[in-house]
């Protein structure tokens, strides 16, 4: 970080930066632990045309979440912009170890996060998944949101980017088919929108804070799918998660589907190394 930037940030904190220590985990943006004399802030900064953006989608969903006092998310102190680059400060929490029934308590908040519900699928606008753009064109129906705002979309892209061929891509018909199928049961229901492992943390006391939203009303086994995706949370996160909202008829199908979106991102977004995963899960439903 250059001596103008920091000046920058204590500026709009309104201290003097005391000590700057990076923070791991960052795959898109640039993390730091700021502290200063009265206390410590976490400063995500982000170049790009899309920084802004990113940043203020962030905002938005943090402060949506915090408002329905269902989970705890970090507050957001500031959102401004310096030479290009464009940062975030939020609260800084403290990362802890998290004992049986801290976990069960994080599903039992991840149900009540998602009791919010809507009379659409979607979102007031659209936001990010990592640096790509999310498409969030509010729609009544689940499949067709599905298919069109999020399978079709990751798809055409990976095609663009010639890590699919035509021939492996579904027509929208088949999509639609294929989620009608199988997703036909969801109500409308605030997500995270990119549950994983590195998207949520512990504090010292046992709570558990989501991180790194990108919110939409849809199916709750969304937030499910993604969480298991790179190895899974405990049982008991599970166990309790499924005491208030039990698993559907087609649940293994579900989740298969929802982690094609997933996995169709990281493949945009981080290249051929998830085309496997990608392939198998189109023949098994789609080809």
């Amino acid at each position: 970080m250059t001596n103008s930037l920091r000046e920058h940030i204590a500026h709009v904190i309104g201290e003097q930066v005391q000590n700057l220590t990076p923070l791991s985990g960052g795959d898109i943006s640039s993390v730091y632990k700021v502290g200063t004399r009265t206390q410590n802030y976490l400063v995500k900064i982000h170049t790009g045309s899309e920084a802004m953006g990113m940043f203020q989608s962030e905002k938005q969903a943090l402060d949506y979440i915090k408002n329905t006092n269902s989970i705890a998310v970090p507050e957001v102190f500031y959102l401004s912009e310096f030479e290009g680059i464009a940062i975030l400060v939020t609260e800084y929490v403290q990362s802890g170890s998290p004992r049986h029934e801290d976990w069960k308590k994080f599903g039992h908040d991840l149900a009540k996060l998602h009791s919010f519900t809507n009379e659409f699928f979607g979102w007031a606008n659209d936001n990010f998944i990592g640096h790509l753009v999310q498409y969030n064109t509010p729609h009544t129906n689940w499949p067709e949101f599905y298919a069109h705002e999020r399978l079709q979309v990751q798809l055409q892209l990976a095609l663009q980017k010639n890590l699919l061929s035509a021939d492996e891509i579904p027509s929208i018909d088949r999509l639609k088919e294929v989620c009608v199928t199988y997703l036909y049961d969801a109500k409308p229901q605030l997500i995270h929108g990119d549950l994983w492992g590195g998207n949520f943390l512990f504090d010292t006391l046992g709570k558990a804070w989501l991180i790194d939203p990108s919110v939409y009303f849809g199916h709750g086994l969304v937030d499910i799918a993604m969480s298991k995706l790179f190895g899974g949370f405990t049982p008991s996160f599970y166990d309790a998660y499924f005491e208030i909202n039990p698993k559907p008829i087609y649940y293994k199908e579900q989740i298969d589907l929802y982690q094609l979106y997933y996995l169709l991102v990281h493949l945009n977004l981080f290249g051929r190394s998830y085309s496997t995963s990608v392939r198998n899960i189109l023949k098994r439903y789609f080809l």
